[in-house]
């Protein structure tokens, strides 16, 4: 016999929540904050164990970050001061950090190891690593597709890049990688994606032209990095379901 069981709607929903951070959002502050000279303040962030591994990350490249109640003080001796490290970079099961860092560490030239976990491990790396090699970067993934993922010292250059899936972490790999081109690099997408790479650059004064499916970086852009201060936005995913529970109330 089927039970049933009725539940009466006891009054409207009422309350006031503080939605937390961006996560995606927050790894690329962190990124952004520490390749800039001198000290940023990033508030309101999401601190879960993907952003921790950016920062730590960033931590042992000879960055000082703090946290400091709803903030993150992040002070740095610049992208030209950073230190090589002498362990491998441990990206945990973070898809945004090991595929941001991969470009950004192949632009930067600096000699290192990025690798996750087991889950990461399997993830294949191709999407990525395909644009970056064009780019000249040296680097190489196990299998030549996945972690962990050796780079080498080398010498970025420009290029003219039609994306083959809508994947704002593949674009965000190659602008962080054409940071430190001296050459003009053009990406055309196929459909529109996730343009926080795009809008934070300009938070930090680096130069970019974006249009709806076209995004073209300057030469050099990495030269006129300025530290900032950057509040974190709320992640509209994670009130969804406080919205729809609103909405639904009487």
């Amino acid at each position: 016999m089927v039970s049933e069981q009725i539940i009466d709607i006891s009054g409207p929903l009422k309350g006031e929540i503080e939605v937390p951070g961006d996560k995606s959002m927050t790894h690329r502050a962190i990124m952004l904050a520490s390749l800039a000279e001198g000290t940023s303040n990033i508030y309101k962030p999401l601190l879960g164990e993907d952003c921790r591994r950016t920062m730590d990350i960033f931590r042992l490249l000879g960055v000082d970050i703090k946290e400091d109640e709803d903030k993150l003080v992040v002070n740095s001796p610049g992208y030209k001061a950073f230190k090589t490290p002498h362990q491998v970079l441990y990206t945990g099961n973070s898809g945004t950090t090991t595929r941001l860092l991969a470009g950004l560490l192949s632009g930067l030239g600096i000699e290192s190891v990025l690798s996750g976990d087991v889950s990461i491990g399997k993830r294949p790396m191709d999407r990525v690593l395909r644009p970056l090699k064009l780019m000249d970067a040296n680097i190489e993934g196990i299998e030549d597709n996945y972690t962990p993922l050796i780079i080498k010292p080398s010498v970025i250059k420009g290029i003219n890049y039609q994306m083959e899936v809508a994947s704002a972490q593949v674009k965000s790999a190659i602008l962080f990688a054409s940071l430190f081109s001296n050459d003009t690099t053009v990406i055309k997408e196929l459909d529109v994606s996730r343009n926080h790479t795009e809008t934070m650059f300009r938070h930090f004064n680096i130069p970019i032209e974006a249009e709806r499916l076209s995004i073209t970086t300057t030469p050099d852009a990495i030269q006129h990095i300025k530290p900032a201060d950057f509040h974190v936005p709320g992640d509209i995913s994670s009130a969804a379901f406080f919205i729809v529970a609103a909405l639904i109330t009487p």
